[in-house]
């Protein structure tokens, strides 16, 4: 050693310096270092004075100012210094060796052959700690690749000596990360091509030499047990693999060793190296010719595989990408046995297998490589066997290939119909929901797959090769259907994307695949009327949020022309203006009434647009058919048969078949029928009933409105609330522009229905007639006619209400039995009828003898709940009814009015009595009797005001007053509470309409009033407060003098009091405040 560093300085003192130290040094510029400074601290090392690691980094920043070389005396003097720190065993700290480590960095800028040398020598030697020694050598690779290339051969060799002498430890990992790193950098120089450093007698002797390493540490440190010596020899081991296959002649020892490559799997703990080491190799391989043998081949699949499917072992995200990496490397190196690999394990039974390979047949799919385009066909056959799967987790990787699929290339898809199995699933997750059963894991599990479906439906990239024709028309199956209401979002932008390429009209159906045709065209073809009402009901479900509805919306504009030519420039104008009306709500859009009536002006807009008389009947027939009304191609009828000769209100029309062949081809008409037309929610029944109504209103046809509502009257269950509604909204819209046609169907179905259970008629048909179902029907005309009154032109109420509805009204209610719905149907009707004739105008005058018959009807209700008939809304109805009616002029009587009064006022504030109160406020049903007492009181208030306006001589004024006075100083607490309500709300008029002739009654008025100041009830005392409040301020209009009415209402407070004396205190000024005051 000692020998070799003299010889150096001799060759440095006499400018000898050897060749290849030279040709580093060429062309640098000699400068003088700071020789004293340099001399001074390696004295100090040498004298061991002071803290070593402090004179090394001393030393080293001298080092790094100048670019110069040192004297060879100072160089070797400083490298022996250097030497001994870092190969010492003992004695020496850790940071002294890292200094020390930094000096040789620091003087490779301008020694680096020297440096190199003297690691070189330290490699070789016996009985040392060589592990700073690679560690240095390391960092000289990490800096200085380029330079150390002229070394590889003494450094491999270096190391072979290092592994004959290491068995475990940090040295062994050192060693192997040089192993890695020089292996890296050799098999960089000879990838360079024509740019590779070695001429070729070079290569082979570097290759051999690194063969021998690789099999020394075959050798020695295959065996190693601990944890990190294995990871650091299998990264080394697999370095110096991905260079000898280079030599062909190595190559049959490398296949030897991938077996033990493998089987590291099962070896370590931490399994990502091995893949990431695969990685390496597989990267390597890919040029290699011949490539590697088919049993290898499969040797590592397999491995990598089962340890990507091994649902024991939780992967993180990184290692499953990095395994997929491999098999992907795997695919390009040997596609054909990777695609025969993978369909195999599609069959296997283990779920975690088959899910793997899927999503590796995925990523294949997408990677787009030539070879695997070519097998897309074969694999999509294999995969399709898998579409009747149960298994939660293959549905959902189903999914996922099929999204990667149409990634890339929609015509791998010709032999399978991937957009029908997305809505499939879609439709299955949707059904599985439904039923309930599922625990709340496989409910979110459902959830997913939904969302998935939509995802990828939405996701679709109409660009790609063979997307067009995938999707125009198929996507056409799928708008109707109620179980795909959710796929309407995703299949809107398809849609929108298509019209956008202009790709809507330039694919027809004949261009769609051959065994897609015969499965979809055996039966009619999807109709124009079937779309529109599909997207309607999406358009107008309260259940739907904004996004929905807008896709409904703009499904319509983007198909105008399969639904009808003429509406093209209409709706091109009207749905953005509803799509705007829809982006400036809430999602919520909590004003679902008004938009349902912006969708029906708009379907009435488009009618009247399309002129089309045959189209809009077909309309008709596909909204009953919607509605489920019944199955008109059997003919078979529910309800009231008797009402209808043979064949009477049939109408044209079936559902579309073509549902049943194309989405339930295995099920039949029967099974689509109903999948197709299910148990609407009510509140979007509701809105097909007004979208019949408003269709049939755009109908000219006489006969066929009638034949529609006929049917739909005869079949409908008046026993259900909703349903009584729904036909009356039907039967309202329809009227809106065709009234005398809704109007004469309604005198038909009742003149038929009141001969029908007047006539002699068999027993079956007698029993039926027994049933509620015919009593609940004429409840239902019966209302139906007050909501036509309502919706008729001032010309037609004046023509038709008094014979044809009202007539028709009194006809029904005579004919069935008077039971409380009857009842409430009547009044109501009466209400309506009413109102619609009073808003025909104040110069009209109503048939006496009919308004006489009407009021004797409504006091009877009157009569007959007074008698001890629990709380009812009976009484509050009449009271309604009689306040419209008795607007009608001529006006009533004053002995009508009188025992008007009478009778509304026993059944509304006499009645209920105390005891009857008691037991209300113990009820399960307490607040809904107040509230109906409450609201009664209201009403009666208001009808007794019309009844004042309408009293020509002022007696009924006196009559009320009377009345007031009793029920106020009665003991039944509730019925004086009442009477005080019932006089607020009087005084509160009269102030309103300014009528001063209640001043004449003022004295008695508050006679009554005052006292009621200390009533026991609370709110008893605040109401005698406010009525004599009132009276002040009429008072104050009438003499011309300022109000004290705030003096009273600021004393109300002291009403609350608990203490008597306070209450007393309170009334007494309430009283003065309300006496009379000297002028």
């Amino acid at each position: 050693m000692e020998w070799l560093r003299t010889l150096r300085g001799l060759f440095a003192f006499v400018g000898c310096i050897p060749r290849h130290t030279c040709r580093w040094s060429r062309g640098r510029v000699a400068s003088r270092v700071p020789l004293c400074a340099m001399s001074l601290l390696l004295q100090r090392l040498q004298d061991k004075e002071g803290d070593r690691e402090q004179v090394y980094c001393e030393l080293e920043s001298v080092l790094r100012e100048e670019d110069s070389r040192l004297p060879c005396g100072v160089l070797n003097r400083l490298l022996a210094e250097v030497s001994q720190d870092l190969m010492a065993a003992q004695g020496v700290a850790i940071d002294v060796k890292m200094a020390a480590s930094n000096i040789l960095v620091a003087l490779a800028r301008s020694h680096f052959s020297f440096v190199m040398a003297e690691l070189q020598s330290q490699l070789k030697a016996v009985g040392k700690s060589r592990e700073f020694v690679l560690i240095t050598l390391s960092r000289l690779f990490s800096i200085y690749a380029l330079q150390c290339i002229p070394f590889v051969w003494l450094t491999l060799a270096g190391l072979c000596s290092v592994v004959g002498q290491t068995k475990s430890g940090q040295t062994l990992r050192f060693a192997c990360a040089v192993v890695k790193q020089w292996s890296e950098g050799i098999r960089v120089h000879l990838c360079s091509g024509k740019q590779c450093p070695w001429p070729a007698t070079e290569k082979e002797r570097i290759l051999e030499k690194l063969y021998q390493l690789f099999c020394s540490v075959e050798r020695n440190w295959q065996g190693c047990k601990e944890e990190k010596d294995k990871k650091a020899v299998l990264e080394a081991v697999v370095a110096m693999m991905a260079v000898l296959l280079e030599k062909e002649l190595h190559r049959e020892h490398i296949w030897e060793q991938l077996l033990w490559l493998t089987h590291q799997y099962q070896e370590v703990q931490d399994t990502s190296g091995v893949t990431k080491s695969l990685i390496v190799f597989l990267e390597a391989l890919k040029g290699v010719q011949p490539g590697i043998p088919r049993d290898k081949f499969l040797a590592i699949t397999s491995a990598v595989f089962y340890q990507l499917s091994d649902d024991t072992k939780q992967h993180s995200e990184a290692d499953s990408a990095e395994l997929t990496h491999c098999i992907l490397l795997q695919a390009q190196i040997c596609p054909e046995e990777m695609v025969l690999f993978l369909q195999s394990q599609l069959s296997d039974e283990r779920e975690a297998r088959c899910v793997a390979a899927l999503g590796l047949l995925g990523v294949l799919a997408r990677s787009d490589e030539h070879k695997m385009t070519e097998k897309l066909p074969q694999v999509v056959e294999a995969v399709q066997r898998l579409c009747g799967d149960p298994r939660t987790q293959v549905r959902k990787a189903l999914l996922h290939f099929i999204k990667d699929l149409l990634s890339v290339d929609a015509r791998s898809c010709s032999a399978w119909d991937v957009v029908g199995h997305i809505f499939s699933e879609f439709s299955h997750a949707t059904r599985r929901m439904a039923a309930g059963d599922l625990s709340a894991q496989e409910a979110r599990e459902e959830g997913a797959l939904q969302e998935l479906c939509m995802n990828i439906l939405g996701s679709l990239d109409v660009s790609v090769r063979g997307m067009t024709k995938l999707l125009w028309p198929r996507l056409m199956l799928y708008v109707v259907p109620a179980q795909y209401t959710g796929m309407l979002i995703p299949v809107s932008r398809c849609i929108q994307a298509l019209a956008e390429r202009k790709d809507l009209a330039a694919r027809e159906t004949e261009e769609l695949d051959s065994h897609f045709l015969n499965s979809l065209f055996q039966g009619p073809l999807l109709t124009p009327q079937t779309l529109l009402v599909r997207l309607l009901v999406a358009a107008g479900s309260p259940f739907a949020g904004s996004e929905l509805r807008a896709a409904a919306l703009l499904l319509m504009q983007n198909l105008h022309s399969k639904i009808h030519g003429a509406v093209g420039a209409m709706w091109a104008a009207e749905i953005p203006l509803l799509l705007h009306c829809l982006q400036a709500t809430d999602e919520s859009f909590t004003d679902s009434v008004e938009w349902e009536h912006r969708l029906l002006k708009f379907l009435k807009a488009s009618l009247e647009t399309m002129e089309d008389e045959a189209w809009t009947k077909h309309l008709c027939c596909e909204l009953s058919c919607w509605l489920g009304r019944s199955d008109r191609s059997s003919g078979e009828k529910v309800g009231f048969p008797w009402l209808y000769p043979a064949g009477a209100g049939a109408v044209a029309g079936a559902l579309p078949t073509y549902v049943a062949h194309a989405v339930f081809p295995a099920r039949g008409h029967a099974a689509a029928t109903s999948q197709v037309l299910p148990s609407l929610p009510l509140p979007e029944q509701s809105f097909l009933y007004k979208a019949l109504g408003t269709a049939l209103g755009a109908c000219k046809d006489v006969l066929h409105i009638q034949e529609e509502l006929l049917q739909h009257l005869e079949e409908a269950n008046a026993e259900g609330l909703s349903e009584v509604q729904e036909t009356i909204s039907l039967l309202s819209h329809a009227a809106e522009s065709n009234f005398h046609p809704v109007l004469d169907t309604l005198t038909m179905f009742a003149s038929r229905l009141c001969k029908g259970q007047n006539a002699r008629i068999s027993r079956r048909k007698k029993m039926e007639l027994d049933s509620t179902r015919a009593p609940a029907t004429c409840s239902a005309l019966i209302l139906a006619h007050g909501s036509l009154a309502l919706r008729a032109s001032k010309e037609q109420i004046l023509t038709h209400v008094e014979m044809d509805m009202v007539g028709n009204i009194l006809l029904l209610y005579s004919c069935s039995c008077q039971d409380l719905q009857n009842k409430l149907a009547l009044v109501q009707s009466i209400a309506n009828v009413s109102s619609a004739f009073q808003a025909a105008g104040d110069s009209c005058c109503f048939n006496t003898s009919l308004k006489d018959t009407l009021l004797e009807i409504l006091m009877d209700m009157l009569k007959e709940y007074y008698l001890g008939t629990p709380v009812s809304p009976v009484p509050l109805k009449v009271v309604l009814a009689l306040e419209q009616l008795s607007k009608l002029k001529p006006s009533l009587e004053s002995k009508d009015t009188l025992h008007l009064l009478n009778l509304c006022w026993k059944n509304i504030v006499t009645n209920p009595s105390a005891e009857m109160m008691l037991k209300m406020r113990k009820s399960q049903r307490a607040a809904q009797y107040l509230q109906l007492l409450q609201t009664s009181v209201k009403a009666l208030s208001r009808f007794l005001a019309v009844l004042i306006e309408t009293d020509s001589t002022g007696g009924f004024f006196q009559n009320i007053i009377y009345v007031l006075q009793y029920s106020m100083t009665t003991d039944n607490v509730w019925e004086r509470k009442r009477a005080m309500q019932v006089c607020f709300q009087l005084l509160a008029i009269c102030e309103e309409h300014q009528r001063t002739d209640i001043w004449k009654y003022f004295g008695s008025l508050v006679g009554v009033l005052a006292p009621l100041t200390c009533d026991p009830m609370p709110t008893s005392r605040q109401l005698a407060a406010s009525c004599l409040s009132s009276l002040l301020r009429i008072r104050a209009k009438v003499t011309n003098r300022v109000t004290e009415s705030g003096d009273i209402e600021s004393l109300c407070e002291g009403l609350n009091s608990c203490s008597t004396a306070s209450q007393l205190q309170t009334s007494s000024k309430i009283a003065w405040v309300s006496g009379p005051k000297k002028r």
